[in-house]
């Protein structure tokens, strides 16, 4: 199999941690060297800064793909600081309203890669 025609969904909480922050930035640095594509990434927890936060490393990393989130995923508890600050230091015009439900991103992803394959990388709540 080719590389590039390894499809990729990530799921991500980008909620406390930097666990998320680096794998994602792993997978943009795939998909800049070709060794994969980038579907699309699903937040499954979600805050006010989420897509924002998330919106805008995407863009700084030099990747483009779209975003889906569970708008219903808020309920994990605290509010660390760190998503407000990603979207501050990362500014981007993605809001969580702007993004596609998360269900609905992996359906129509999965309907339209090749042979009905992809592969979901899940680091965040499953």
């Amino acid at each position: 199999m080719d590389n590039m025609e390894r499809h990729i969904i990530l799921g991500t909480d980008f909620w406390t941690d930097c666990d998320d922050v680096a794998a994602i930035r792993l997978a943009c640095r795939f998909a800049k060297q070709k060794l994969w594509t980038l579907e699309g990434v699903v937040l499954n927890a979600c805050m006010a800064y989420s897509a924002p936060a998330l919106g805008g490393f995407l863009a700084h990393e030099g990747v483009s793909c779209p975003v889906g989130i569970d708008r219903e995923a808020s309920d994990f508890g605290g509010n660390p600081p760190y998503q407000k600050n990603m979207a501050a230091l990362c500014p981007s015009p993605l809001t969580n309203d702007a993004c596609e439900d998360g269900t609905a991103l992996y359906r129509r992803i999965l309907s339209r890669v090749p042979d009905g394959t992809a592969e979901i990388l899940e680091i965040g709540y499953p």
